[in-house]
This record gives structure tokens, C-alpha cells and sequence, in this order.
């Protein structure tokens, strides 16, 4: 749930731990991003694209790609492209927290596009669209 809440909060403990999980083996600064975060007021998605080069350089293609997309799109569409991004690129290993995340991830999905939902706050606390 910590990715669902990169669309409904500007920095928080389960922001970063969502984040963090999308590591990939390589040494990550989500710390340094959420600070950025913090200290601006913003969220991912307002931060300057400078701050998200230097808090993840090594992914900062990826980030952007996200924010770019997330532009173009429905933000619904955008958090089903980055919960697809994670089952089928972050939890590729074949160990029993991956196989149960990627349910998860699945059957959010399913909700996703069976549910009408006004927001991606409403989905996240279960407020359908009337």
C-alpha cells in the first residue's frame, strides 16, 4: 500500500517504505528523497526533477518516466502502470513475500478496474463513486 500512497501523501513513513522497496540492488536515497519532499512541501510529483536526480541517480529515468506518465494519464492509469512496473520488474524473485506481493498487486489491479472510484484517496480508504 506504501506506492498507493506516493499518489495521496507528500512524505511519509509509508511513502518511503513503498519507494523503498524498489531497489533493484542498487544503493538508493529515498531518505535524501523524502527530505526533499519535506522540506519543499511538495510531492513526488511536484518535486523539481533535479531533486529526484540527485536523491536516485540511478533510477531517475525510471522516476521520470513515472511523473511524464503520470501527466499524460488518468492518475489512475498512472498507478496501475506503477503497480504493474512492480509486479513484473521489482518482485521477480522467486521467494514466498514475492509471490504474495504480486497477489496483492494482482488483486488491487482487479479492484482497479472493476471499481469506480472518484480518486485514488477514495480507493485507497474504499469510498466508491456515486
Amino acid at each position: 500500500m506504501g506506492m498507493i500512497r506516493l499518489f495521496t501523501e507528500k512524505s511519509s513513513a509509508d511513502v518511503k517504505k513503498g519507494i523503498g522497496s524498489f531497489d533493484l540492488g542498487r544503493p538508493m536515497k529515498w531518505g535524501t528523497l523524502m527530505k526533499a519532499c519535506k522540506q519543499r512541501n511538495m510531492s513526488f510529483w511536484q518535486l523539481p526533477e533535479r531533486d529526484i536526480a540527485y536523491s536516485c541517480p540511478s533510477i531517475v529515468d525510471i522516476l521520470l518516466a513515472w511523473k511524464k506518465f503520470e501527466r499524460q494519464v488518468v492518475r489512475f492509469e498512472c498507478l496501475k502502470f506503477i503497480l504493474k512496473y512492480y509486479r513484473d520488474v521489482v518482485f521477480v524473485k522467486q521467494n514466498q513475500f514475492n509471490t504474495t506481493t504480486k497477489a496483492v498487486i494482482d488483486s488491487l489491479l482487479v479492484v482497479l478496474e472493476s471499481v469506480k472510484y472518484s480518486s485514488v484517496d477514495d480507493f485507497l480508504f474504499g469510498r466508491l463513486r456515486r
